[in-house]
């Protein structure tokens, strides 16, 4: 894509992401390499032309832009695969507001990946989605 900016990579990510990238970016006592924190944030380029677009840091160069929207093409394609392993996962073991209420939890429900395939903009749903569809095959 021809003039990427960081400003067009930003508008392309949910306001509340947005939000929660400045506000990581922004307190200093945060560290932003732990794995965890990394794991539930989008790509360090999205993140970087986040930050840059905030005002926070200068430019991002034009690799970096093009990698970002590289990583969010890619990253659709794996948001469509999280719905169709999640819907899957409701249908084989169904998971129900009453049956939580009761304490009757499906096996996958406790899974580390399992809540991590909520987070659709996380550079983490990837792997998420990879183990629940390993998951999926292996209750077949």
């Amino acid at each position: 894509m021809a003039n990427l900016t960081d400003q067009i990579i930003a508008s392309q990510i949910p306001e509340e992401i947005v939000a929660l990238i400045i506000a990581i970016n922004s307190d200093p006592t945060i560290n932003k390499s732990d794995p965890d924190i990394r794991e539930m944030l989008p790509s360090t380029e999205v993140c970087m032309a986040v930050v840059a677009d905030a005002g926070l840091e200068s430019a991002s160069p034009s690799q970096v832009l093009d990698q970002a929207d590289a990583w969010m093409r890619e990253q659709r394609t794996w948001q469509d695969r999280a719905m169709k392993v999640q819907a899957s996962l409701q249908e084989r073991f169904p998971f129900s507001k009453e049956s939580a209420v009761k304490g009757e939890l499906p096996e996958w429900s406790l899974e580390p990946w399992a809540t991590k395939l909520l987070f659709q903009w996380a550079d983490g749903l990837q792997n998420s989605v990879l183990e629940a569809e390993t998951y999926l095959l292996n209750k077949g």
